[in-house]
């Protein structure tokens, strides 16, 4: 395999696992999965990682988890699957599955309130307002929480071909 970059410490997939996730991959798709799917399915250069670890991810990861992490972390959260963590309770492909779905869910909310602060950056701009900053530190947020989603995902889709192809082996 390429060298690209992998969750860890997720445990191979049964051969009972691989034939259900296999059946669920090749389900037909309705058309607003296969738009959500053109979207969120990392592109052929966000697959390798280096574009978003040359942006500085990682570092930007490591400021949000020290941060929001924590908070999830005292609430007990980073044992399963969610949207922050891939979970310590249960590494397993299924694991992976929800924490791309949560990766999603991310991605869509800091996407819409970017392009609004965004827009709300160009109006403040032009009316000359003090609120310009403001709003561009948000934009400039919210477009680093997008980029640590798209790296997180590309991470998922890398990890699980990876346990496909040790299976197939």
């Amino acid at each position: 395999m390429k060298n690209r970059p992998i969750i860890a410490g997720v445990r191979d997939m049964s051969s009972l696992e691989r034939n259900l996730y296999m059946q669920e991959v090749h389900k037909p798709k309705t058309l607003g999965r296969k738009i959500s799917d053109a979207y969120f399915e990392p592109k052929f250069f966000e697959r390798s990682g280096r574009l978003y670890e040359c942006l500085g991810v990682r570092s930007i990861k490591k400021g949000i988890m020290s941060t929001v992490g924590i908070l999830h972390k005292t609430l007990g959260e980073h044992k399963y699957a969610g949207s922050y963590f891939v979970g310590q309770e249960d590494r397993s492909v299924d694991a992976l599955r929800d924490f791309e779905a949560g990766t999603r869910f991310n991605e869509s909310v800091h996407l819409f309130f970017g392009l609004y602060s965004a827009s709300s950056t160009i109006y403040n701009f032009m009316d000359d307002s003090s609120f310009f900053y403001f709003n561009g530190a948000l934009t400039l947020a919210n477009i680093a929480c997008v980029m640590v989603q798209r790296y997180n995902r590309a991470r998922v889709y890398n990890t699980i071909e990876q346990k496909l192809e040790m299976d197939s082996e």
